[in-house]
């Protein structure tokens, strides 16, 4: 799949567009499934909302609002459900959940610098899953969250956060940026943001008793278990960059300038 989705992010436009709002549909299938959703046919609204909010928001061009309203709406569900909204209140968070990655990246990706930024936080969910694996594997240690992921220890989590951080303190350093230790902070917080989505949806099979999300992918389970890390870290990336550009750390679109 890493040669599609690199020749995607190469491309842009369009073609990014409509690969991240197929691989959000396919997960809104699954999330469907997990959460009982599917029992009331609502994944094929899921999933068209998906891709409709996807391609009309890279259509208008209004990224920023878009995404501060769907991370506020989720906020805003969260806080606001009740158990009795049973399925209904997962239906309508997961759309928020699934909907917000695909705004920032298609977002960053239309910015006059889009192809370095989109490159740069999917590089660093790609060395957090590697620097977590890699330590967690070396190192082992305490868990970091038995009940949820019993193989996810706190040395992992470090070595994730590591690696991310590094890995764009690195694209830092080719791009000519000063601020490397900028760079640094924000793949390590990255890195930990996508340790958390991985978390939550580990939550979701447990409530179900679910290994997999879904098996569209044979041999490695469904969508979401692919990028679960990247649905949690692209938001909070496309964030930390409107908010250092507002805070004049940003030269030319690129916030480690």
């Amino acid at each position: 799949m890493i040669p599609a989705a690199l020749a995607a992010i190469l491309i842009g436009g369009t073609v990014f567009a409509l690969l991240l709002a197929i691989l959000l549909a396919a997960g809104a299938v699954e999330y469907q499934r997990l959460t009982g959703g599917a029992r009331d046919d609502r994944m094929v609204e899921i999933g068209a909302a998906c891709v409709a909010a996807i391609v009309l928001t890279y259509a208008i061009g209004g990224w920023p609002a878009a995404l501060a309203v769907s991370m506020l709406s989720l906020f805003a569900i969260v806080i606001t459900a009740r158990p009795a909204a049973g399925a209904h209140a997962f239906a309508i968070a997961g759309m928020v959940w699934l909907v917000a990655p695909g705004i920032a990246l298609v977002g960053l990706r239309a910015t006059e610098h889009g192809l370095t930024l989109v490159l740069a936080i999917v590089l660093a969910v790609w060395a957090t899953d590697t620097g977590a694996y890699a330590a967690g594997r070396s190192l082992g240690g305490p868990k970091l969250w038995p009940r949820l992921s019993p193989a996810k220890t706190w040395s992992g989590l470090a070595g994730g956060m590591l690696a991310a951080a590094l890995a764009l303190g690195l694209v830092a350093g080719i791009q000519g940026g000063a601020s490397f230790l900028l760079a640094f902070g924000v793949g390590a917080i990255c890195a930990a943001v996508a340790q958390g989505g991985d978390l939550f949806e580990s939550w979701l099979k447990r409530r179900v008793g679910a290994k997999d999300s879904g098996n569209l992918i044979p041999g490695h389970g469904g969508v979401l278990d692919r990028i679960d890390g990247l649905i949690a870290a692209a938001p909070a990336f496309a964030l930390m960059h409107l908010g250092l550009s507002g805070l004049g750390l940003a030269d030319a679109g690129l916030w480690w300038t």
